[in-house]
């Protein structure tokens, strides 16, 4: 099994495992909340928008691009 640690509510918005960059570690992490419905946590959201899902994605993924 694979464990993934989520930092919540804490960091950045998109840095989801903590290391202070978003890259594509962060887009495999939420996926992966995404498709095991995990809980919700603020730096998921990218759109901001109260869900987390396939648009938080498009955002990040344009994030990641544009730095």
């Amino acid at each position: 099994p694979v464990v993934l640690s989520v930092i919540s509510d804490a960091g950045m918005l998109g840095d989801l495992n903590g290391d202070s960059i978003t890259n594509v570690q962060d887009i495999i992490i939420l996926v992966a909340l995404i498709l095991d419905s995990g809980d919700y946590t603020d730096n998921a959201d990218i759109y901001m928008d109260g869900v987390i899902d396939i648009i938080d994605v498009v955002q990040l993924i344009s994030m990641i691009l544009e730095s």
